[in-house]
Formats: C-alpha cells, structure tokens, sequence
C-alpha cells in the first residue's frame, strides 16, 4: 500500500469531450488511493465539457477547475501544473481514462524504489469499447543516474530497425508519474505544440536529464481511447512541415543535438520514429489520392537525409519496402504496397 501522506495532483486537459468527460474524471473520482488533488482544465470549450467540470466540482471538494481560453494541449497542461500542489503528478486525456488501481499502483513503485519518474503501459481501446493490452519493452524495471541516458532515453525515443514495432517505451506523459519538485525545480513544462509539434518528446527530452531514477512496469494502467477525429489521424503537407520544423529544431539546437545526434544508437532510434511518422503521412496522403504531395515528401531533403544512411534492409519487410520506395521515389510501387496493407488488414 503506498503512504497515504504522499498527495498526487491529476491534471486533465479537456477541450471539447462532452462525450468522454463523464467517463474520465469518474475513473479518477473512484481511485483506490484517495489522496489525489484533481485539476481539471478547460481549455476553452465551446460544448458543455465547461458546464461538466463544475458539476464535478460541486459533487468532490478534491476537484479544482481552471476554466481558460484556448491555448491548446501544451498550455492546457502547463496551466494545471502551474496550479498543482501534490508530491507527485500525472497527466490525462480528458478523452481518455485510467484503471482504478492507477495512482495506488504507480505511487507505490514510486515511493519503494525512490523514484523521481514512474512508467507504465496502457490499453488501446476502440471505438466499440474493445480493449488491447499495449505492452512496452525496457530491458530493466529500474533505472538510475548512470543508464537513464542513454539507455531508458534510446528505449523510449524509438527502436532499433530490426524491431518489429516503431517504439519501446514511447514518450507520452500521459503513461507516467512524475515527481512535481523535480518538474518544477528544473522548469519542465510542456512546449507549445503550436510552435513544435510533438511536445510529448520535447516534455521527454527536458525531463530525462534532469532525473536520478525512474521505473519502468510492463501494467496497462493508462486507458488510450481511439479517436476518429485525432490529429494523428489527419494529415496535410503543413504537417509535414510541422515533422520537418521539428527535426531540425532539434538537429541544431546544441541541448537537444547532444542528447540524440552524438550517439549513434540514439540518432537510430530516433529516425526511426520519423521514418514511422513520414509513412504515416504518405498513408494518409495516398488515401486521398494526393500523390502530387506524396511525390514532394519523396523529393524533400528532409525524407532523403533520414533515408540517406539508415539500413532500410534491416527493418521489417513491410517497412523496408515503403522506406526503399521513399528513398527512390516508386510511387507506383508505393500505392499497390499501401493498397495491399488494406486488402489483408480488411
């Protein structure tokens, strides 16, 4: 049982979920570990999820709302740090839900091993409410000041090209526990996704350093609801940009460039998730028979000096094939391989 002296603030980034709030702050409500401080932050909605978060607010005395105008994800997220007041802390989806057992379990591997950063899996759950364990891989539970870079780093930032999955451990902090001094001392908040589009890895990449222990359980305590209307499921050629902002800003911006670019396996793992996230595009791209911007992501400079050195032959076939006709252009070779992943996934 973890200390019921230790507090945990939960903050919830709600925009728009008039749908899903509902179902979110009970799974919180209903925790097993009752010392929990919960900040729920509307991020300007225009739907009723504002209207919601009062209700909640009048039903448990342990429930703050901040209601903001929007500012996205990113200052969603900040804003309820900026207000948290726990010893440790967790962020949540409002669209999203976590097992009734999350904090008690997460806290406890918290407090016995000391741990400034707790990681655990999640279920992915569908639209129909089917739920699959998502298992994450690290090659230890625990991990301390001499393995956290580069080893728990490299695991959460992507894998190795023979790996059959693009990540590991992955980086969103909704999968995490975090000790709120050591956010706060060290001025680790989240970036405006606005400006750099995947802030869960900037948030991954200021965190890291500045830790002297965390831990890694193979739990799905993190409920990841599938949403149609996820930007992750949308895509357009100023997204690609937005991918390409991203790496650059990280290539050379000296903090940053040292983390990933002066070790060699890291550099590997890390193009591998933006190989991932340009297949991803061209996906999207070749459903709406947008090849004219399929055909200007093949020609980027950015798509051919990730592709340039990396061992296409060493991925996966599947992967290999979309990445060796990336690199060469074989739009034709491109559609038939994306029209047959249908075929076999239908």
């Amino acid at each position: 049982m973890a200390s019921k002296t230790k507090s945990v603030s939960i903050v919830v980034a709600i925009f728009n979920v008039e749908n899903y709030l509902d179902r979110c702050v009970l799974s919180i409500v209903n925790q097993t570990y009752k010392n929990i401080e919960i900040l729920l932050v509307d991020d300007g909605s225009t739907d009723s999820s504002s209207i919601l978060c009062d209700h909640w607010h009048q039903k448990d005395d342990r429930i703050k709302v901040i209601h903001k105008s929007n500012g996205g994800l990113s200052d969603a997220r900040n804003a309820g740090l900026s207000r948290a007041t726990g010893d440790y802390i967790c962020f949540i989806d409002g669209d999203d839900y976590i097992e009734k057992n999350m904090v008690e379990a997460s806290l406890k591997h918290a407090i016995n091993n000391k741990a400034d950063v707790v990681i655990f899996s999640n279920y992915v759950v569908s639209a129909n409410n089917q739920k699959i364990q998502h298992n994450i891989h690290s090659s230890q539970k625990l991990y301390t000041e001499s393995n956290i870079i580069p080893q728990l780093l490299n695991e959460c930032i992507g894998t190795i090209p023979s790996n059959k999955s693009d990540y590991d451990i992955g980086f969103s902090p909704w999968g995490r526990l975090c000790r709120r001094s050591v956010l706060v001392n060290n001025n680790v908040c989240f970036k405006d996704e606005h400006i750099l589009i995947y802030e869960d890895l900037m948030f991954l990449l200021d965190l890291l350093p500045v830790i002297t222990k965390a831990v890694v359980i193979n739990q799905p305590l993190y409920d990841y609801c599938e949403n149609s209307n996820s930007l992750t499921r949308r895509f357009d050629v100023s997204r690609f940009n937005k991918i390409k902002k991203q790496y650059y800003y990280l290539k050379n911006n000296r903090q940053y460039n040292k983390l990933i670019f002066e070790n060699s396996e890291t550099e590997l793992r890390f193009k591998r998730t933006f190989i991932g996230y340009i297949r991803n595009a061209v996906t999207i791209l070749i459903d709406n028979h947008s090849l004219q911007n399929v055909r200007l992501i093949c020609q980027d400079s950015f798509t051919q000096e990730i592709l340039r050195n990396y061992p296409i032959t060493k991925l996966p076939i599947k992967q290999s094939l979309v990445a060796f006709s990336l690199k060469y252009e074989l739009l034709g070779f491109l559609v038939a391989l994306m029209k047959l992943k249908k075929i076999v996934k239908k």
